[in-house]
């Protein structure tokens, strides 16, 4: 009798907390929703043009065929060199500016000494005469290396430019640059120069290779120079000759209409020029608008 009483205590001790739990379910709602599918699914790629190929200014091309429609894409451009003499020199120039600076600041340091004197001796004022000389010379050895590291930014610029163009377009673009007039850069001759990119400023690694990536949105990208005047590209055959020495730039916005699925395209690249130690890798990241 008393088990089965035990038994009874226990069974009804279950069912109240059987009970309690149902209770508990029951008053709260479950306010977990699930993920809503989205509208225009879509899918990615990543596609390969270019893997460490040599440069040195001659024309690469990738070949791809896109798979689908496309909403956005995106082209990534590495450029790799090593640098050459010109390139040393100016490196090297930044540096004795930076010591001719320690200089001009020592005697800056003397010349206020003898300003301070309350009272100046005759050969006070001879020393700061000497002194000024001194510092108006090492200032006049900046202004030379100055005038140096200009002229080889832009023919540094322009040596290691990087250039761009689809399937069968009859011009190459310098994204990212200018062309600057040569009428008011006497030392570039005839010459037009492509000038902005900085390439050669990349910092060197261990193995003193300088790299730089360049990421263009192909649904919008910015070239050298411009042709406002007739909606088209202006690619001058000389000299620019627009009437204003000030560099333009102008947009791309057709590639992403250009690249057209099941056709087959190439994007050519060019990079640097002869002679150099140049290297590219290039690749295309496409937005497909529907799934696979």
């Amino acid at each position: 009798m008393k088990n089965i009483q035990n038994i009874t205590r226990a069974a009804l001790l279950m069912l109240l907390i059987a009970l309690l739990v149902g209770t508990a379910l029951l008053g709260c709602s479950d306010e977990r929703t699930a993920p809503t599918k989205p509208e225009d699914p879509g899918y990615t790629e990543t596609i390969v043009l270019l893997d460490s190929v040599n440069a040195m200014g001659d024309d690469k091309s990738g070949q791809f065929t896109l798979r689908d429609n496309i909403t956005g894409a995106r082209l990534y451009l590495y450029g790799y060199l090593q640098a050459d003499d010109d390139l040393n020199l100016f490196g090297q120039l930044a540096v004795e500016i930076d010591s001719i600076g320690e200089v001009i600041l020592g005697l800056d340091g003397a010349i206020l000494e003898i300003e301070l004197k309350t009272d100046k001796t005759h050969q006070d004022s001879v020393e700061l005469d000497s002194l000024t000389n001194l510092k108006n010379g090492e200032r006049a050895q900046i202004a030379m290396r100055n005038a140096g590291r200009d002229s080889l930014d832009i023919l540094l610029d322009d040596r290691y430019k990087l250039s761009v163009w689809l399937d069968d377009d009859q011009h190459e673009y310098y994204p990212n640059a200018t062309f600057l007039d040569a009428s008011v850069i006497p030392f570039l001759g005839n010459d037009i120069a492509v000038w902005g990119q900085g390439f050669y400023l990349a910092q060197p690694d261990e193995r003193g290779v300088r790299g730089m990536r360049m990421s263009l949105d192909l649904s919008e990208w910015w070239v050298a120079d411009a042709g406002w005047e007739t909606n088209d590209p202006y690619i001058p055959d000389g000299l620019p000759a627009r009437g204003s020495t000030m560099p333009e730039l102008f947009p791309i916005r057709d590639w992403l209409d250009r690249l057209t699925p099941s056709t087959p395209h190439t994007i050519h690249v060019r990079f640097g020029a002869a002679g150099t130690q140049t290297a590219l890798t290039a690749s295309l990241y496409v937005v497909y608008e529907t799934a696979q």
